[in-house]
């Protein structure tokens, strides 16, 4: 039967996963702003609809499924099959450092077509999701225990994947299987695995069940289509697949069927000055997008802009020696700015009387943090402020648009009705960037 396909992530242009950090339109202003950054009448605000507005809504779209153990606590009295009925079969995690070692993949029997999982995602940290902005995986261990005696019965391993698209807000949940050993009793039972497709007040399309028998040694493949129904302009779900155990000749204990792993926090949005419809994991920090900017080579399509990349180093690296907004390696990302106090932020930093200063040596003002991050517009004598050349500050701005921001679906903050949303978070990554020791320091906006 033919597999039905579901357009996947589009790669971001450029081979980065981006985040915008000041434009909103890609056309630069006389002073090499990007365009667009007025908030005078602006139309480029987040949904005030955000679900997210509501208190407590995100926190609530995080919450992990209880996992579900096995009840054994008969069997040390009585190890034998029941009487009255048929065994019964339970499902149940494991840690995976305690599981039977595996026998090698190049051993287990699979089906050719069938995809396997982003592995080194998956394997990143076992019993949790592991994301980035457009994937997302969970890879764990469990065993299949007869309830009556206590006895294992098999051990299998696991792995829920998906890929979302900034284009399209379908997409494909994935399940691997592998039952990695199984007990003679267990095999003549017949045993099958059911993955279906779960996520809270139905905030997903839930597909048909999937059921295919499972055998020692063998991958099974499943996938669910899926994605987030309704006409809202921003949506939030988090489906979660379940696994059902079924057998032809024995009877599945309580423990059969539960969630085999965490929710995968997933939001669409059809926001215009992104563009399209599309959807990306929004999980906190893991699911940052990272702006690749290379230190050596910053010429792109959109222009030189290497005096920018330079001061973004000088700046995270050495001038804020506490906090190190923007880089992966402390922690503390930037996050999007309403668009609204993108002037503002702006002109804290770059003063009015800088930026006459800099336009008088044909030069402009540029800022790190980004005036369009909420880090930015600080007075904190860690931020940093240099006149740069104009078109390479325009073509900064042009590439974080266009590479960055609408590629990638950033979100900026909200603030309405007393309410406030966070931006979506991202990082700025310098590559091919020089030792600490060595990076050239970038004469501050005060000492011209």
């Amino acid at each position: 039967m033919k597999r039905r396909r579901f357009p996947l992530l589009v790669a971001a242009a450029a081979s980065v996963l981006s985040i915008s950090l000041t434009a909103f339109t890609p056309s630069p202003d006389a002073d090499g702003s990007p365009a667009g950054s007025s908030t005078e009448g602006t139309e480029f605000r987040r949904d005030p609809n955000d679900p997210a507005a509501v208190k407590g809504f995100l926190e609530r779209q995080r919450a992990a499924p209880k996992q579900h153990k096995c009840n054994t606590s008969r069997a040390g009295h009585r190890k034998r099959v029941r009487r009255n009925g048929p065994t019964r079969w339970c499902i149940e995690r494991i840690d995976p450092a305690r599981a039977p070692k595996a026998p090698a993949r190049s051993k287990i029997k699979r089906n050719a077509a069938d995809p396997t999982p982003p592995q080194a995602l998956c394997s990143k940290k076992p019993g949790q999701t592991n994301y980035d902005r457009f994937h997302a995986c969970y890879e764990d261990t469990g065993r299949i225990l007869n309830e009556d005696t206590g006895a294992v019965a098999g051990i299998f391993r696991w792995d829920v994947w998906a890929t979302l698209s900034a284009k399209n807000p379908t997409w494909l949940m994935q399940a691997g299987v592998t039952v990695t050993s199984m007990s003679a009793e267990l095999f003549e039972a017949a045993p099958w695995f059911v993955a279906s497709l779960d996520c809270p007040q139905n905030q997903c399309e839930k597909p048909t069940p999937v059921k295919k028998r499972i055998f020692p040694n063998t991958y099974t493949y499943y996938e669910l289509p899926t994605s987030i129904p309704g006409e809202g302009s921003i949506r939030y779900t988090n489906p979660t697949i379940i696994l059902t155990l079924n057998t032809d000749h024995a009877w599945p204990g309580d423990g059969a069927a539960h969630p085999v792993d965490d929710p995968f926090n997933v939001r669409c949005d059809k926001e215009t000055y992104i563009g399209g419809h599309g959807c990306v994991f929004y999980m906190g920090n893991a699911a940052a997008a990272i702006f690749s900017i290379d230190y050596a080579n910053a010429d792109t399509k959109y222009g030189d802009y290497r005096e920018v990349v330079k001061h973004n180093l000088y700046a995270i690296e050495v001038r804020d020696n506490l906090k190190h907004y923007g880089h992966i390696n402390y922690g503390n990302p930037l996050h999007r700015i309403d668009p609204n106090k993108i002037d503002a932020n702006r002109r804290k930093v770059c003063t009015p009387a800088f930026q006459q200063k800099a336009s008088s040596l044909g030069l402009s003002c540029d800022e790190y943090p980004y005036a369009s991050s909420e880090e930015g517009g600080t007075t904190s004598l860690r931020r940093s402020c240099a006149f740069l050349p104009g078109p390479q500050n325009s073509a900064h701005g042009n590439a974080l648009e266009n590479v960055l921001y609408k590629p990638n679906r950033i979100l900026p903050s909200l603030d309405e009705g007393g309410k406030h949303i966070q931006g979506d978070p991202y990082w700025v990554w310098v590559t091919n960037a020089p030792p600490k020791e060595k990076i050239p320091t970038v004469k501050q906006c005060d000492l011209y």
